[in-house]
């Protein structure tokens, strides 16, 4: 946790920016003295009609200039501390709940039950609340992260480590957030186009620069002799026409000019200052990358988006603009553009380990889970319930029933479990003292509704959740399996007799399933495991700490007597 540090640090930041304002306030003085000194020259020139007073407007024009260089670091200094300021301020929202007002909450990546039932994407979710990124690539990366988890878990675990500093981590959300202030409508298809742009292969040929060269001379000649008789205007007007249909001939065959690259040079300038940023970041691995070629790329988009006007597009099409971008792209470097898009990649795995890390600066007694034949936890917790979360022990090695009064903790504990194994298989750290797991495909049935527009009933859409489950170890797959009150959708007898079929079919896999059925306790081959609560002075209080075996305990009858349905 870092709430100390954050406190000291916006209490100094902002010790500096009244000092810096101070400063700036003498230079926003001169520069209104200087204004009214100008004002006051230009009335006497005008009156008076004096030469000198242009000397005197010079010299403080002059001032004007070298005053506003001298304070200009000044006011660079206010801004990357206000820049820090708000960093600050978002760290400080994951601690107090706040961060649940970020914008991009994911919901449009929110796609499976899974990512339903564990909160990954969505308002109040882990894309929520770890989210750092600003590049389209680099919400890809993090939104592909967490669904499909990392290629190289310990590699990730070792950069989430590095970016868990947290300097380091002000220094990177600070560059991306100067990133973004210049590409902020730059998106992922935007960024598809321009690598569709960078890897097209043209299609011109070369004999048009000859074709070039001799209607632009017949162009000159034309336009000279319409300079000197009227008459020959008509062959200015003849010869621009040839030169139109000259480049729509040799430029027929290429899709290029159907892009949309509105955007694209937003998204350039917006890379060109974040590489320069991270390069001089300790912890982070990105070499500085030529943008000279990077900028004839930028004059490719900004010729093929300035056809989009009527004017620009006859005009332009006159003076071979078309055929000069083609012949432009021909020259272009594939190995240097492919330097460029790979810095973006790397630029993206780096914004998906700074969101990782998150967890390691907002949360404490957090580690890095490691690879086991079983699974066991110490001290677990929700990472987005709060900051003193209840932690619980516990291993896992078969079917676990776990049963407990209402509201005593078994949903958000099974959600515990499910939400740090998905950043366990992200590559990032969890909020546990220990985590040691096998390799698993996580199912979850936990938020089962009825879908009714489609005819579906809560328990028919429960029975295609375990269907999946079910075709997931037919295909020898290793499952975690998260089942929250099987079968509450359907009367008691058919729940039992399903629910002993379910628990028989996950005999060898890694399963918790809750129940309100004491029946299920019975059965072999499953451990129990509960929660429970206490009462005292006619109130009802929970530890939220799971114990082995059988709950003893209900609580249904004492809610119904305190909403007034007793006797």
């Amino acid at each position: 946790m870092v709430t100390k540090e954050i406190k000291e640090l916006k209490e100094l930041n902002n010790q500096k920016i009244k000092e810096l304002d101070k400063k700036a306030s003498v230079f926003s003085k001169i520069r209104i003295i200087l204004v009214c000194l100008f004002i006051v020259f230009i009335f006497c020139i005008l009156s008076l009609q004096e030469p000198v007073y242009y000397l005197f407007i010079l010299t403080i024009v002059f001032i004007y200039i070298v005053v506003g260089i001298i304070y200009r670091p000044t006011f660079k200094k206010i801004e990357d501390i206000k820049l820090t300021q708000i960093v600050l301020d978002e760290y400080e929202y994951r601690e107090n709940g706040k961060w649940k007002q970020f914008s991009d909450n994911g919901s449009k990546y929110l796609k499976t039950n899974l990512e339903h039932d564990l909160d990954i994407f969505g308002s109040g979710s882990l894309y929520q609340f770890i989210n750092s990124t600003k590049t389209p690539s680099g919400r890809e990366k993090l939104v592909h992260t967490l669904k499909n988890g990392s290629d190289d878990i310990l590699q990730s675990q070792k950069e989430v480590s590095k970016l868990s500093d947290f300097k380091t981590s002000i220094k990177f959300n600070k560059a991306l957030k100067k990133y973004y202030k210049k590409a902020r409508y730059f998106n992922e298809e935007d960024l598809q186009t321009l690598k569709n742009i960078a890897n097209t292969e043209v299609n011109i040929n070369e004999k048009c620069k000859i074709g070039i060269i001799i209607l632009s001379i017949i162009s000159v000649i034309s336009i000279i002799l319409s300079i000197i008789n009227l008459t020959f205007v008509s062959l200015v007007v003849i010869t621009f026409i040839i030169q139109f249909f000259f480049t729509k001939i040799n430029t027929k065959e290429n899709e290029i000019f159907e892009y949309n690259t509105t955007n694209i040079n937003f998204g350039i300038n917006g890379y060109k200052i974040l590489i320069s940023e991270l390069s001089n970041i300790d912890n982070i691995d990105i070499s500085m990358v030529d943008f000279k070629p990077i900028k004839k790329l930028k004059n490719v988009c900004n010729a093929i988006s300035s056809r989009k006007n009527i004017v620009a597009y006859i005009i332009g099409n006159i003076f071979f603009m078309d055929i000069i971008t083609l012949l432009k792209m021909k020259s272009f470097s594939k190995n240097e553009l492919n330097s460029f898009f790979n810095t973006i990649n790397k630029i993206a795995d780096y914004e998906v380990y700074l969101s990782l890390a998150n967890i390691n600066l907002i949360h404490a007694n957090t580690s890095y889970p490691r690879e086991s034949n079983k699974l066991e936890v110490k001290n677990i917790r929700h990472p987005l319930i709060g900051m003193n979360p209840i932690g619980n022990d516990f291993s896992l090695s078969g079917v676990i029933i776990l049963t407990g009064s209402n509201m005593s903790g078994k949903t958000t504990f099974m959600r515990s479990i499910g939400i740090n194994y998905i950043l366990y298989q992200a590559g990032g750290a969890v909020l546990a003292e220990e985590f040691m797991a096998p390799k698993l495909k996580v199912y979850t049935s936990l938020r089962v509704n009825d879908m009714t527009t489609e005819g579906i009933s809560t328990f028919y859409a429960e029975l295609n959740r375990i269907k999946d489950m079910i075709d997931a170890i037919k295909n020898n797959e290793k499952i975690l399996v998260l089942i929250d009150e099987i079968f509450k959708g359907t009367n008691a007898l058919d729940r039992l007799i399903g629910s002993k079929r379910v628990i028989d079919k996950l005999n060898n896999q890694y399963a918790i399933i809750s129940t309100h059925d004491f029946e299920l306790c019975k059965l072999e081959n499953i451990k129990n495991y509960h929660f429970e609560e206490e009462y005292n002075e006619g109130k009802i209080y929970f530890s939220y700490k799971i114990k082995e075996g059988q709950c003893k305990t209900t609580n249904g009858k004492f809610l119904m007597d305190s909403i007034g349905l007793n006797e």
